[in-house]
């Protein structure tokens, strides 16, 4: 038997057949990836044609006669996708009379016929677009619909489920949508209070009730604190000074929080022992509710948290100070000029002083 060796016929016809294998499958790749391209290409400019003819129709309809353009009659089935798109779009942006003209084009179109099995599409894609169209064009009787798809596997599905549910301000998907945001990270959480709003102020008093004598559900209690800054719903005030007696730390400086954003310096006196917890969270959020709360009164706890070893409590009360005017700022000045203040206090300062001078540059 020959031995294969570099020199052999055999072992240069296996390079020569692997050398043309392997141009012929970059070729095939580069010959698959222009086809696809070309092919993205002209779907884009298809759609960019459309867009561009319903953009110059819509103006006439929404301001005008009110009868449907000959441009939204009889869409091309390839076509489709898009209009939904352009209309979830553009709904987005108007309100009133028009946003009706809007959803009368939705529904002109047909565009719902297919929401069904476009809710239960295997495209995620396709879900979400599904699910924000029941929010963005009123869909009342498909919400029920929405309700699973907050277990979605899709993070973006799960998302414009639950945007829709709190858009229909039908407190009746509140418990569900509430539930989807207590599995979500803590950090998610807070992302999610612009989300939970959209149910409206009705929903502060239905979370009360639902979380009246239920102390242990801590993370319920934190986003009745976070929704109640956010709405700056002071009829929450007596809600809050009782969550700052919670065993909870984080619902307690979500507590803070919501008395810091009511402003209400009946407060003051129940917040300021904050400063000096032993949790450097709560000394934060004091920091950040003293000035607020209680104006010049502040003045010591907040100079002594300029000295605090966390960097975010130093930062927060060197906020506050700057933010009282010219007693706070004053002081900083002098913390700053004094060679024997503590050095974490006189940097700070400093650095503080330096921000408002350039913010007053501005």
């Amino acid at each position: 038997m020959t031995a294969l060796t570099l020199q052999s016929p055999l072992f240069m016809r296996i390079l020569l057949w692997s050398a043309v294998t392997l141009v012929v499958a970059v070729l095939v790749l580069v010959g698959a990836t222009l086809v696809l391209q070309l092919r993205a290409d002209r779907l884009n400019a298809r759609r960019i044609a459309a867009c561009q003819r319903w953009e110059a129709a819509l103006p006439e309809f929404l301001f005008g006669a009110g009868e449907i353009p000959a441009a939204f009659r009889g869409v091309a089935e390839a076509d489709r996708s898009f209009l939904r798109q352009f209309l979830n779009l553009t709904m987005a942006t108007v309100g009133g009379n028009e946003g009706q003209s809007l959803k009368q084009l939705y529904f002109a179109a047909g565009l719902d016929a297919d929401l069904d099995p476009r809710l239960r599409s295997g495209s995620p894609r396709d879900r979400a677009v599904a699910a924000l169209e029941v929010g963005s064009f009123d869909l009342a009787a498909r919400l029920p619909d929405l309700v699973p798809l907050l277990q979605d596997p899709a993070p973006f599905v799960a998302f414009a489920a639950a945007r829709s549910l709190a858009e229909s301000r039908d407190l009746a998907y509140a418990g569900p949508v509430l539930e989807w945001v207590v599995t979500q990270d803590q950090y998610q959480q807070e992302r999610l209070i612009s989300l939970l709003e959209g149910f409206g102020p009705g929903l502060l008093s239905w979370l009360e009730a639902l979380l009246r004598d239920r102390p242990s559900l801590a993370v319920e209690w934190r986003l009745f604190a976070l929704l109640a800054a956010s709405h700056k719903h002071h009829e929450s005030l007596p809600v809050l000074l009782g969550l700052l007696k919670s065993p909870d730390v984080e619902v307690q400086a979500a507590a803070i929080r919501g008395l810091t954003a009511l402003g209400d310096p009946v407060a003051y006196p129940q917040v300021a022992p904050f400063a000096e917890s032993r949790e450097p969270l709560l000394r934060m959020n004091a920091a950040q509710a003293l000035g607020t709360l209680g104006g010049n009164l502040a003045l010591p706890a907040l100079q002594a948290l300029l000295s605090d070893l966390v960097y975010d409590v130093r930062r927060h009360a060197s906020h506050s100070l700057a933010n009282l005017g010219v007693a706070g700022i004053s002081m900083l000045e002098a913390v700053a000029g004094n060679p024997a203040a503590d050095p974490f206090a006189r940097d700070m300062a400093a650095e503080r002083l330096e921000w408002a001078e350039q913010r007053g540059r501005a």
